[in-house]
């Protein structure tokens, strides 16, 4: 029996495409390689944001983009107090 609801992951991939008209656009270097970071980190934790069943899987790419960036910021505060 098939799947009648398409994967998280294959609609987050569909969604990350349409964001790649914005990315065509962005004029930098930096710019272009932060964006493609943030879509890193999307997929970095799609597992966990498709759980979210939501219906548009920009909002949970978009928590999870927020989670992966917190996860760093956290990290670099570690690092700049010594611990």
């Amino acid at each position: 029996m098939g799947r009648t609801v398409p994967t998280f992951r294959r609609e987050l991939v569909r969604e990350i495409e349409t964001w790649k008209i914005m990315a065509r656009a962005l004029k930098s270097k930096e710019d272009v390689e932060a964006f493609n970071q943030i879509v890193a980190k999307a997929m970095e934790l799609s597992d966990s944001a498709g759980l979210l069943c939501k219906p548009r899987p920009a909002e949970a790419a978009l928590i999870a983009i927020c989670v992966a960036l917190q996860r760093e910021i956290n990290a670099i505060k570690r690092e700049i107090k010594g611990g």
